[in-house]
């Protein structure tokens, strides 16, 4: 599998973010961001069937089952993304019920 890291979307979401706190949006207590993934893509990458646990979400997104996003963690700074993805990113897909959010195990390597 090819380095994640290096990843396309990797890169979309640190510029995204970096730009995002260089205006002043989001840092704090603005939120958190999510970008709609390709799974193709992204397999190329990580092993996508791969969940090591499941979150709720907190809705029903019965309209997003299945899909992929990468997402700024809870209680992570968007300032941060850039230098330390490892830490401040992850991968999800939503499971099956709409309620919930899977993750993968193996989304970034340790540093």
């Amino acid at each position: 599998m090819k380095d994640i890291l290096t990843a396309p979307f990797v890169e979309e979401i640190k510029k995204m973010t970096a730009n995002m706190y260089r205006l002043g949006w989001d840092e704090r207590n603005g939120g958190n961001i999510s970008y709609l993934l390709d799974e193709n893509e992204v397999s190329e990458y990580l092993d996508t069937a791969h969940v090591c646990r499941t979150i709720p979400i907190g809705f029903s997104a019965p309209s997003l089952i299945g899909k992929l996003f990468i997402v700024t963690g809870t209680g992570k700074y968007f300032k941060n993304v850039a230098d330390d993805p490892q830490t401040n990113l992850g991968i999800i897909r939503i499971a099956e019920d709409a309620q919930t959010a899977e993750v993968s195990s193996s989304v970034f390597p340790a540093p």
